[in-house]
């Protein structure tokens, strides 16, 4: 066989001058050892390599490896790349006590033929496709949805065969799964299990699938799946539930099609309970040969930080790092806390910032195939490192990745309006909520603040509120709005409200007291002090005291504030160039100065 020519098989091809497994012409995350190892059996399809053989070409005999455990994780991550079923195999055969085989006929390309493979989607879901008698390829495709997607979803072995002849479902939404344990400190597990669920359809299907925190909303709802639906704008609705117990873990899905509310399928099966990491590693590779401790930890930290609850958050994903100090997802979350504390203005920037860029460096070095992976080391660049550069080429790196992680686009906006790019960064946070509509609510509302576009900012977060509940952000965002175009008496409603949702009802009605005696620069004053009060307890940033002391025309105050951000090398410093509450220092050469050495335009507005 030409070793310079592509090889296909199924939807596949092997690319061996860009070292590159593609499907339907997009790269297919696979870490080098399993790689290598796959090369192998594509140059001798249908024959049985054995054990030995296996090690022998990917380990020398000079190297101490655990064999059987690294050759059981190459094996996994084959099938996981290939979506294949090793109960159902359609491309790797394991024979017991022989070896492995490769099932499925290779096919020499010099590179110039079109791709094999068809829509994985289509395939399922188009009733004009159905075959009789299925193919290997088509057997794959299907498989690829109900095992490689998602292994929740390894026992419905037939269900391919109803979905093909339901009408066309383009987009889905999963809903958290419940907790059947009857223990809510669970809860944390069954929601982990759902944003896996939801990560890994969203990755290897050309459906829309609707996001964790869009669905969460959900979460406990008793309302008709018909209404969750037509609110989602979704098609079908896959929900289910989990069942951890000491021992085991059982878990029932099923899929419904919503727009004529009439059951599909339904599928239940029990696993060990420490199968929990081996579930998520058939799923995904983010997640594979993971400790289940180590697992557990970090589904625990994303679920507290999908709260907001940083520091409870950050505990946990260094509980996941040291457990298994190889598991690169672990050090995503931990590199996040760090640079979400800080950003949020809870923690000090000299004692965070390089812990944060340590965790982001780590978690690179382990698997940069993971688009997370990138987005926090855009974090890092962007917020600790101020390279723009950097920071940009790390969100794009992220989206040629993973296409549907919200993320990277909202991070990749948050760098390109820093720079003055408003127009492009408003059009990313439009692609940020159309796939994570109900992540950051007042998303579009803070961006068009930044660009001072208060109308469209009132007009966005006042139709925000209509359908989402009274979220802090978008109140605070509405309040931003209303103080820029100087209607007051608005902007002072809207802190309060905000305050008060966030449950501080005692600070909301001293404000409203200080506004009715004094006006807004008596709100303002009343905030200054509580913040000076909290300064006294914990870490609060200069740059947000200076956020104040600049509404109340403070100079000298405001500009040591800032100078002390920037020796503290604050990321707040970044946005306090959106804000017109410091133009009137913009003239002022110890403003300018650090403008400068921040490298961000002079001029922005």
């Amino acid at each position: 066989m030409n070793g310079n020519g592509r090889l296909q098989f199924g939807g596949f091809e092997w690319d061996p001058q860009s070292g590159k497994l593609l499907l339907n012409g997009e790269p297919v995350r696979i870490q080098p050892q399993p790689l290598r190892l796959l090369q192998l059996f594509l140059q001798r399809p249908g024959e049985t390599l054995s054990r030995d053989e296996l090690r022998n070409h990917i380990w020398s005999g000079a190297t101490f490896v655990e064999f059987d455990q690294g050759l059981n994780y190459c094996i996994r991550q084959i099938r996981l790349a290939l979506g294949d079923n090793a109960a159902r195999p359609v491309y790797l055969e394991t024979l017991p006590k022989q070896g492995y085989r490769f099932l499925a006929p290779v096919i020499h390309s010099n590179g110039n033929g079109t791709s094999v493979a068809s829509n994985l989607v289509a395939d399922v879901f188009d009733s004009s496709r159905v075959v009789s008698n299925p193919s290997i390829e088509t057997r794959h495709r299907a498989w690829k949805f109900l095992t490689g997607a998602c292994a929740l979803l390894l026992a419905v072995g037939a269900a391919w065969i109803y979905l093909a002849h339901q009408p066309h479902i383009a987009s889905l939404a999963v809903l958290p799964l419940n907790n059947f344990s009857g223990d809510p400190g669970q809860d944390y597990f069954a929601d982990g299990m759902t944003d896996e669920l939801i990560t890994m359809l969203a990755r290897n299907s050309k459906l829309r699938i609707v996001s964790h925190t869009s669905a969460m909303q959900y979460k406990n709802a008793h309302r008709p799946l018909s209404r969750i639906a037509r609110d989602l704008g979704v098609d079908g609705i896959l929900e289910g539930s989990i069942l951890r117990s000491a021992d085991r873990i059982r878990l029932t899905v099923q899929l419904i099609d919503a727009r004529q509310d009439t059951h599909i399928w339904a599928e239940s099966f029990d696993r060990d309970r420490n199968d929990s990491a081996a579930l998520s590693s058939e799923v995904a590779q983010a997640v594979a040969y993971v400790r289940p401790e180590a697992h557990d930890a970090y589904l625990h930290g994303r679920y507290l930080w999908f709260g907001r609850r940083y520091d409870e958050a950050g505990e946990y994903f260094l509980k996941a790092s040291q457990l298994q100090p190889d598991y690169p997802l672990a050090w995503t979350g931990v590199a996040d806390y760090y640079v979400g504390s800080t950003v949020d203005g809870h923690s000090n920037p000299r004692d965070s910032l390089w812990r944060a860029k340590a965790a982001a460096l780590k978690a690179a070095s382990l698997d940069d195939s993971l688009a997370q992976v990138h987005v926090s080391s855009g974090a890092v660049a962007y917020f600790v490192d101020w390279d723009w550069p950097k920071a940009l080429g790390e969100c794009d790196r992220a989206i040629a990745l993973d296409p549907k992680f919200s993320e990277a686009y909202q991070l990749k906006a948050k760098v390109l309006a820093s720079l003055g790019s408003h127009k492009e960064a408003i059009e990313l946070v439009r692609k940020e909520m159309e796939l994570n509509p109900f992540a950051r609510p007042w998303a579009l509302v803070l961006q068009f603040n930044w660009a001072r576009l208060y109308d469209a900012a009132i007009q966005e977060a006042e139709e925000r509120l209509e359908s989402t509940r009274a979220d802090p952000g978008l109140l605070i965002g509405l309040s931003y709005a209303y103080r820029c175009k100087g209607s007051e008496r608005e902007a002072a409603e809207y802190e309060e409200k905000a305050i008060q949702v966030s449950g501080n009802s005692a600070l909301a009605e001293e404000m409203a007291k200080a506004f009715t005696e004094s006006g807004y620069r008596g709100l303002l004053q009343t905030r200054l002090d509580d913040l000076k009060r909290l300064a006294n307890r914990q870490y609060v940033s200069p740059v947000t005291l200076a956020s104040f002391t600049a509404q109340l025309g403070d100079r000298e105050q405001t500009l040591a504030l800032l100078e002390q951000g920037y020796e503290e090398h604050s990321p707040l410093l970044l946005n306090i160039q959106f804000n017109p509450a410091y133009d009137f220092l913009h003239r002022e050469d110890r403003y300018r100065s650090i403008i400068k050495r921040i490298q961000l335009p002079l001029d922005h507005g």
